[in-house]
Parts: C-alpha cells; sequence; structure tokens
C-alpha cells in the first residue's frame, strides 16, 4: 500500500503563500506596465493626427495666448485699468484690451460680456449698453495700434438685501473676434443677488479709444 502524502509544514506553507503573493505582485506589475504602454502608444497616434501644440503664453489675468492675428482672441491681453468713480450705489470695472503684437487693428462695437462664479458658473445677468455710468453713445470704429489699447467698462447697481453669489471671471469677446478672452476678478466688487431686478442688470460700454468715452457724459 502507498503511504498517503506527508502534509507541509508550517514553514513550508508559509514558503508557498509568499511564493503566490510574489507571483500575483509580478502579473499585477506587467499588467500595469502593459496598459501604461499602450496609453503612451495612444497619445503619441493622437499627437500625430493632431499636429504639434501652438506655443502659447499667459497673461497677468490668466488668460492663455499667442502672438497672432486681429481676429483671434490670442492677439489680445485682457487686463483691468484701474479705478473708477462713480455715484452712490454703482459698481464699476473698467477693462482695456490690448494688442500683443505689432500689427494694428480695428474694433468696433460692443464686447460679449460673461460674468461666472468662482467654480466658473455663469451668473444669470441681464446685459443692458447704458445706465447712469455708462455711455449711451453708439460704437464708433477704434483704430488700435501694435502694443496699443481700447477700453470699455461695465457697471450694475448694489445688492441691497443679501447677495447670493459674485463674479470672480469674466469672459469677454470682442466684436469680429473668434475666441474668448478671460480674466479673474480680484479686487473687483459684481454682486449677485436675483430678488432684486434694479442689481440683475448689468450695462457694458461701447469700445472706446480712451476711457473716459465709454463713460456717461452731460449733453454741453
Amino acid at each position: 500500500m502507498i503511504a498517503p502524502p506527508k502534509p507541509p509544514s508550517h514553514d513550508e506553507l508559509e514558503a508557498l503563500i509568499k511564493e503566490a503573493r510574489a507571483r500575483q505582485q509580478r502579473r499585477r506589475l506587467i499588467g500595469a506596465a502593459g496598459v501604461a504602454i499602450a496609453a503612451a502608444v495612444g497619445l503619441a497616434a493622437h499627437a500625430l493626427v493632431v499636429g504639434p501644440a501652438q506655443h502659447t503664453g499667459t497673461t497677468s489675468g490668466g488668460q492663455a495666448r499667442a502672438a497672432t492675428g486681429c481676429g483671434v482672441a490670442g492677439g489680445w491681453r485682457l487686463r483691468p485699468d484701474g479705478l473708477w468713480s462713480e455715484p452712490t450705489g454703482q459698481h464699476t470695472v473698467p477693462l482695456a484690451v490690448t494688442r500683443t503684437g505689432s500689427q494694428s487693428c480695428t474694433l468696433d462695437g460692443y464686447p460679449t460680456v460673461v460674468l461666472l462664479n468662482r467654480q466658473g458658473q455663469r451668473l444669470a445677468f441681464n446685459y443692458s449698453h447704458h445706465d447712469q455710468v455708462v455711455t449711451s453713445h453708439p460704437p464708433r470704429a477704434v483704430h488700435v495700434g501694435g502694443h496699443r489699447s481700447a477700453f470699455f467698462m461695465f457697471d450694475k447697481y448694489r445688492c441691497d438685501i443679501r447677495s447670493q453669489s459674485a463674479a470672480r471671471w469674466v469672459r469677454v469677446k470682442l466684436p469680429g473676434v473668434s475666441g474668448w478672452l478671460v480674466m479673474q476678478l480680484r479686487n473687483q466688487i459684481i454682486d449677485f443677488c436675483p430678488a432684486e431686478p434694479p442689481s440683475r442688470t448689468v450695462a457694458v460700454s461701447p469700445l472706446v479709444a480712451k476711457l473716459i468715452q465709454a463713460s456717461w457724459q452731460p449733453s454741453s
């Protein structure tokens, strides 16, 4: 009669368990390496299809841009233009749009303005083109030389009861220019209180050659 096999000792069992765990770990590492290689190959193929990335810089307001022509947002830079003396209750943001290259350009019309909260969500403001701060004069063509600026402003009435949020980012589309300029609002107060009708509307001026032209002026 053949004797039954002798059961493995405790030390032998421990060795077998360690060996099994080592084999499992090697299989996991090999699988992860295969996934990484496949991902790298896929990204390389995508880069070949899409082509090389365009070199861009970054403005002080966080807007990525490239030195390009008049008709794309990459040819412009958006920046704040100081503070503005305003009537009680109004909050005004004066802005400049500057050519990033030496080519002269012409802007004619109103900029499109969209205000976003801290999370980048659009705030449901209404937009108009004049109030007691912003001029009611219609747009005129503004010729902007290389590295020179045009200007505009927007404003709204303050929240008197309780604001629900505040604008922390502004997106601007210039007339005749594709793409958007983006700037963070750091020291400007544009609060959002949808329950207060006077505070729901933002007035946006036309683009002008001098900032004073964007503001309301009494008739002479």
